[in-house]
């Protein structure tokens, strides 16, 4: 994961997500390790927290949840990010900015998949919902309503 931004996004699609997902997979167990080191309730999130991993220390299924956007969201949101440095550097912004999208989409179909497999909740993210919806969806999900 140390690639230049001209050569993160330079790879066909399938490439960089294979690569991504088995770096997920490696760097897991420092994520479990920083993770327990934190002692009461955690919200933790990232993309790299993988369902079958994540649920393989649930005691519970709905203490975890996937917030999966839509690719309308990601392509909404992404920009605001300032990513117009990032991707400058390289050869063709245009096309890396469509490949990252691109993988970005495949990761959350993955993502997706496998939480729904092993029956994990998932909640969508788009454009139609609301910060406040999303709040009330998960206080239900993790039973923090009274």
């Amino acid at each position: 994961m140390d690639q230049a931004p001209e050569e993160l996004w330079a790879p066909p699609v399938e490439t960089q997500v294979r690569d991504l997902l088995l770096f997920y997979e490696d760097e897991f167990a420092m994520v479990v390790d920083d993770l327990r080191a934190i002692s009461g309730p955690v919200i933790a999130e990232g993309v790299g927290l993988l369902p079958a991993h994540v649920a393989a220390g649930l005691a519970e299924s709905h203490r975890a949840c996937w917030l999966i956007a839509t690719p309308e969201f990601r392509r909404r949101q992404y920009p605001r990010r300032g990513l117009a440095e990032l991707l400058g550097r390289c050869p063709d912004p245009q096309l890396a900015y469509e490949k990252w999208m691109a993988r970005d989409d495949e990761i959350a179909k993955h993502l997706e998949a496998h939480a729904a497999a092993l029956a994990l909740p998932r909640l969508r993210i788009d454009e139609d919902g609301t910060e406040a919806e999303t709040v009330a969806a998960l206080t239900r999900l993790f039973r923090l309503a009274g």
